[in-house]
């Protein structure tokens, strides 16, 4: 073990306690293996099981892939109390954590993107999440009913599908159940105040397929975390109870220059900015002001921009801002029905219903969206100099620097950038439903073993904005001086915000729908001298369709008339309540609608070949055909994968497969036409001297051309351009070792290039190669960047390769019980991109810097990282009544998105790493009374806090890897009878 760290050069760290504990453990085992007398095994069935990337069902360990089987026993010893701490612990996966926006919790296989990676129950797909056609959240799977999860670790599946390049997660469910059983879940940070989660859930099954020849079970299980707000971690942000900086709390952020600092950036703010000119375009530019900006604005709600600055921006690190984690309230129902036909047939009928509502508090909204800004009239009494007390604009030496309204050369409006906040944080509310329905039988005929499906999911996602505000109806109080965007609204201001505040409003609906009828036969050809020759051919015919009404992701434009037409014509979609109708009626506002709908049509045939040439070589190759029929052109691909497994003995196994994949574009990345505003601060790369930060151009100022925010428009198709589906190539080879029944050890590498990436460039390769990418910089009449288009294209290539290690132990002991140590570990060797047209590879390895090419499509930005190594380790123990288990989670460290100084606080710029993290979950369970077992553990044992980075998306600490929630203990109850 130790060699294989040094040799792979892994970074070392000292065989944390867990880690020292299986290798000693492993020792012993040796030593018991060598001296133990055999015990008389007991007579037993060996039963061959569906295995996740074969047609052939065979036993779970003659397998030529590298597959990782965990059953929902383990997972819940484990400490995980939601499925999302699961996938966060995989060593093989980058799946966001806490820090997981409003999707819910999403595979990440190998870093390569949730959209190459197939997420399944019961070895068929679901219908993917709607907004982008790409994904499955696992708040899906019904975890009462789980069994097992199988992680197939390798590229594109032959028989699920040429799209997951990444690899394959499958759930299973139980395939009968009979009794009762009922459990219930508490998980409390030891801290109050947020993120604690309950749960309960009950199953219930009658029949016996065995003796009766039928089953029928159901379960439903609710579990609701809580939001957890920053203001319930003041420490964490090195502030105090009132949101100021606070010296005496978290020296490590003091260090950092982060404690108690801003999001620096002269943009929204309340009280509002403003600008005093149009430009030729109609456009408000110029230089930006603020009355409060000399006197410190109004902390902590907002700070001045910079020492020299006159504006004010949001504190967007203030407690009552912003949030840690968001609240979720999910709701389950699961059915299955299994009954045995005459002349061995099985016929079953499964149900799912999922219901995951996700709330999140956003940041301030501003008021201004692209071209349309607010304006405040010179007759209002909140102009500045005006009877409403409302300071001008002063310079250093005291002089009136601009707006006045004692003063007749004063502009007649003052165009705003405002964020009302009246009525407390906007919210934003994401209602996912996921339904699924599958008739399913399998047996024998005319000497072929079948299995035949027929498969219909819906998925539903609409997206609910609350405390928001009609933009006509905040001009018009601004107009006749009812409203003062300088301040707090006095009664009357504060009635006519209440009258106009919208709540729940539905600002989109997306759904998709998933039909397939599926086949395969199997059947025994031929005896070689390994064992039979078997052939499997299998075909599939599915149906997507895409549909979507409203507008993008975080567009202010209020929502369109489409959403009220789908509620009066679709009872389905009607179940989400519609407020109004409003549009800014501006002729430069950019098309940010996504209403649309498409159809996709997928036809597949595939075949596998498994021949055991010898007993201790047997050689597995796979083919798979796809055709996607889009309205306007047919993509057709067709995809082998071949494997070889040798086995000379019990004691070691050598294992190898190679394949290729594609992956198509999703409906909406070829039909839809949502964008989605990414607000970046940015110094312009014609007119922006970096250095010294000057203005080049005479006739635009600093604040125009450096360190401004500018909005960049993401638009989800190619505008025109056709665009061609990714293709993979990956191969792994490993080894494995079982020198007793006791001690498994495997190894396997892994490698995997895509070509033909479908994501966006980055902004900052925008910048860097400006030459190229000249023409989607949208500049105004003066010259000055309006904003970025950027748009999905195959935007270059993406390579990622690595090392997997299992070490399994089982020692047992005629004493004290038996002791089940476990170490998985994943060692990333390398994963990069390239932007099309380009040799560069950039590396995404062990960093937080931006890739130079998007490959976590829809979802903002790169959030996903990959680090050099990850582990888990877990040592369990059970005797009699009592078991408890211990584990660990491990990631090495990161290097840090080392942003400028004037972008984060003063002392953040330069080389530091995020460093590594670990946490450690303690479980202990009693099952000594009948039918009942009851758990109880702590979870981050020793409190440890997510690292520190500069990254400003996450203000101080990355919560991506680990949340906040500090030391958590928890509980469960579960009776079966």
């Amino acid at each position: 073990m130790t060699q294989f760290q040094v040799r792979r050069g892994a970074q070392p760290f000292a065989l944390s306690t867990v880690a020292s504990a299986v290798c000693l453990l492993g020792l012993v085992a040796q030593a018991q293996a060598q001296t133990a007398a055999p015990a008389p095994a007991p007579t037993q069935t060996i039963e061959r099981v569906e295995i996740t990337g074969s047609i052939f069902k065979r036993l779970s360990d003659q397998t030529a892939l590298p597959v990782s089987t965990i059953r929902a026993e383990e997972i819940s010893a484990r400490g995980h109390v939601e499925l999302k701490d699961f996938l966060l612990e995989l060593p093989e996966s980058s799946t966001i954590g806490f820090y997981s926006g409003t999707v819910g919790t999403l595979i990440n296989l190998r870093g390569l993107g949730q959209a190459r990676s197939l997420t399944l129950m019961n070895g068929r797909r679901f219908a993917n999440e709607p907004l982008t056609d790409q994904y499955v959240s696992a708040n899906t799977v019904p975890k009462i009913a789980m069994s097992r999860v199988e992680t197939l670790r390798d590229g594109a599946s032959s028989i699920y599908g040429s799209d997951a390049i990444g690899g394959v997660q499958n759930y299973y469910t139980f395939q009968s159940f009979k009794g009762v059983k009922v459990k219930a879940d508490m998980m409390q940070p030891q801290r109050r105040g947020g993120g604690d989660t309950l749960g309960y859930a009950v199953l219930a099954g009658v029949g016996d397929l065995g003796s009766q020849g039928w089953n029928i079970y159901g379960g439903f299980e609710y579990s609701k975390r809580e939001v957890l707000f920053r203001r319930d971690r003041p420490e964490l942000a090195g502030l105090d109870a009132n949101g100021l900086p606070n010296t005496n709390l978290s020296p490590d952020l003091i260090a950092m220059g982060l404690a108690g600092s801003t999001d620096l950036t002269a943009s929204t703010s309340s009280p509002a900015n403003f600008l005093t000119t149009l430009g030729s375009n109609g456009v408000p530019n110029g230089t930006v002001y603020n009355p409060y900006a000399t006197t410190g604005c109004t902390p902590p709600l907002s700070v001045r921009s910079s020492a020299t600055a006159l504006t004010c921006s949001l504190n967007q690190r203030n407690l009552d801002l912003s949030t840690y984690g968001n609240g979720t309230e999910l709701m389950n129902w699961y059915g299955k029905g299994t009954l045995n036909l005459p002349g061995d047939h099985q016929v079953s009928l499964e149900v799912l219903h999922s219901a995951n509502d996700i709330l999140a508090y956003n940041s301030p909204v501003g008021t201004t969206n692209a071209n349309y800004y607010l304006s405040l009239p010179k007759s209002s009494p909140w102009y500045p100099g005006g009877s409403g007390g409302v300071p001008v604009v002063r310079n250093a030496a005291g002089t009136v620097v601009v707006a006045d309204a004692n003063l007749a050369s004063s502009p007649a409006r003052l165009y705003l950038r405002w964020a009302p906040l009246d009525a407390g944080l906007p919210q934003l509310r994401d209602e996912h439903i996921n339904e699924r329905v599958v008739l399913a039988s399998e047996g024998a005929f005319l000497g072929f073993d079948y299995r035949a499906g027929l498969n219909w999911g819906r998925a539903q996602r609409n997206t609910m904005r609350d405390k928001v505000y009609r933009t006509q109806a905040l001009q018009t109080g601004l107009d006749n001086g009812t409203l003062n965007p300088f301040g707090i609204q006095n009664e009357a201001g504060m009635k006519y915000l209440r009258d106009n505040l919208i709540e729940l409003d539905t600002r989109r609906k997306a759904q998709t729908t998933n039909s397939s009828v599926d086949l395969t036969l199997t059947r025994e050809l031929m005896d070689l001298r390994g064992g039979p020759l078997r052939l499997g051919l299998g075909a599939e015919l599915r149906r997507n369709v895409w549909q979507a009404w409203g507008y993008a992701t975080n567009d202010v434009v209020v929502v369109p008339g489409a959403i009220q037409a789908a509620n009066t014509t679709s009872a389905y979609l009607g179940k989400v309540p519609f407020t109004y109708s409003e549009a800014i009626p501006n002729s430069n506002q950019p098309d940010s609608t996504m209403n649309g709908r498409a159809v996709r049509k997928v036809n597949s045939v595939f075949a596998e070949v498994d021949a055991p040439v010898l007993k201790s070589l047997t050689l597995n190759a796979a083919v798979r055909a796809d055709s996607y029929k889009y309205s306007h052109q047919t993509i057709k691909g067709v995809n082998p994968k071949i494997g070889v497994r040798y086995q000379p003995d019990r004691t070691w196994m050598l294992r190898a497969s190679a394949n290729t994949g594609f992956r198509v574009p999703s409906l909406p990345e070829v039909f839809g036409n949502a964008e989605e505003f990414r607000n970046s601060s940015i110094d312009d790369p014609l007119y922006c001297n970096s250095l010294t930060n000057t203005s080049n151009n005479p006739g635009l100022t600093t604040a125009q051309v450096c360190d401004f925010e500018v909005t960049q428009i993401v638009k989800s198709k190619s505008a025109g351009t056709t665009l061609k589906p990714e293709k993979s190539k990956a191969w792994t080879v490993g080894f494995g070792l079982q020198p007793s029944p006791d001690v498994t050890i495997t190894v396997d590498y892994w490698s995997t290039m895509v070509r033909d990436v479908l994501g966006t460039v980055a902004i900052e390769q925008l910048l860097a190669n400006y030459d190229k990418y000249a023409a989607q910089f949208i500049r105004r009449a003066d010259g000055s960047i309006e904003r970025v288009l950027n748009s999905k294209a195959n935007a270059g290539d993406m390579r990622a390769s690595g090392t997997d290690f299992s070490l399994k132990l089982r020692i047992k002991t005629a004493d004290i019980g038996t002791f089940t140590p476990s170490l998985d570990v994943s060692y990333t060797n390398d994963i990069a991109t390239r932007v099309v047209g380009t040799s560069e590879w950039v590396s995404a390895l062990a960093t937080s810097e931006p890739l130079g090419v998007s490959t976590q499509d829809g979802l903002t930005g790169n959030r996903a990282t990959m680090h050099r190594w990850k582990h888990t380790a877990s040592l369990s123990w059970r005797g009699g009544h009592w078991n408890w288990t211990l584990a660990q989670r491990y990631q090495s460290k990161l290097r840090d998105r080392n942003e400028p100084a004037r972008v984060n606080a003063a002392g953040s710029e330069g080389a530091r790493d995020v460093r590594p993290y670990e946490s450690f979950n303690l479980t202990v369970g009693y099952n000594g009374f009948k039918g009942l077992r009851l758990t109880a553990g702590i979870n981050n044992l020793f409190a440890e806090n997510p690292p520190l980075t500069n990254n400003s998306r996450y203000q101080g600490y990355q919560t991506q890897i680990a949340d906040v929630l500090g030391r958590s203990y928890r509980a469960s109850a579960e009776y079966q009878f």
